[in-house]
């Protein structure tokens, strides 16, 4: 079984943050992939990293300093991550960003192409927004 690491910094934005979890828990999941959360909370007022570690007492919090900001956070989750495990994939994914329904199998789809073709990829995903 393959298995991917989830990493997210967030910043005094809890339900955007369990609403971006929860759409990767609701998510098809074709290839069954097993997904570790790592989730930095560089310090937020509102307790964001506390309230999502009881909601989702599954994910890995790892405390900022804060001044990490998005990019030093996200640097700390891969870091963290990649001690726990070598894992086969690594989604970097903005905190405020919910998962289509198909969203990662497509990501897949395209990573197991690429391998077919025995070509390496940074393969990414489009953001679009209803607001």
């Amino acid at each position: 079984m393959k298995k991917g690491a989830v990493l997210m910094t967030c910043y005094n934005r809890y339900k955007t943050t369990a609403q971006s979890i929860q759409s990767i828990i609701n998510s098809n999941n074709a290839y069954h992939i097993e997904y570790d959360f790592f989730i930095v909370d560089d310090c937020s007022p509102d307790k964001s990293g506390e309230i999502i570690k009881r909601e989702f007492p599954e994910i890995n919090l790892i405390e900022g300093t804060g001044s990490l900001y998005w990019n030093g956070g996200m640097r700390l989750a891969w870091q963290q991550a990649s001690q726990v495990y070598d894992y086969d994939f690594y989604i970097w994914l903005n905190d405020d960003t919910n998962i289509l329904p198909n969203g990662l199998d497509e990501l897949l789809d395209i990573y197991h192409y690429n391998k077919k073709s025995q070509k390496e990829a940074v393969i990414f995903g489009f953001c679009s927004s209803d607001r």
